[in-house]
């Protein structure tokens, strides 16, 4: 309670603030199987963090940076956003949906650093799930899957 806020009739109004505040959402399960001192990990704790901590808009700038940090490490850097998402779906990484998809998250993003825009929570839940996916899809998965596919047994000819 501060004294000096109150509502029209001049009673205190009384607020409550929790620390640590509670979270927006847990990690993803998979989140711990990335190295700890990846860039990308070390990128997606600050935004966990930030959601956490009420920033919509840093939130959505980071998840732009986590994109665009994957992007390049996978085709290197193409000069823009557009031309590195367009050599991205080029060589194989992601779908004509994800693309789509992609872009959203990423316009996000510009949409906070170059225009004031302060998110949703469904838009920043929007642009999380899109990112998390990028992340579990080409990071998490694709290694697990090759792991799995060594102890099948081998077909009988």
């Amino acid at each position: 309670m501060f004294s000096e806020e109150t509502d029209d009739e001049g009673r205190p109004l009384v607020t409550e603030t929790y620390y640590p505040p509670a979270l927006f959402r847990p990690h993803p399960k998979w989140f711990n199987q990335l190295d700890t001192e990846w860039h990308i990990t070390i990128l997606l704790k600050e935004i966990y963090a930030a959601l956490q901590n009420s920033a919509p808009a840093l939130t959505s700038m980071g998840l732009r940076a986590v994109i665009e940090a994957i992007m390049i490490d996978k085709v290197g850097d193409n000069g823009s956003f557009a031309g590195n998402l367009n050599k991205f779906k080029s060589d194989g990484f992601i779908s004509d949906v994800q693309h789509s998809a992609l872009s959203a998250a990423l316009e996000l993003g510009h949409a906070s650093i170059h225009r004031g825009h302060i998110p949703s929570e469904f838009q920043l839940e929007i642009a999380l799930d899109i990112t998390e996916n990028i992340v579990h899809g080409l990071y998490v998965i694709g290694h697990h899957a090759q792991e799995s596919v060594k102890s099948l047994p081998p077909r009988k000819t």
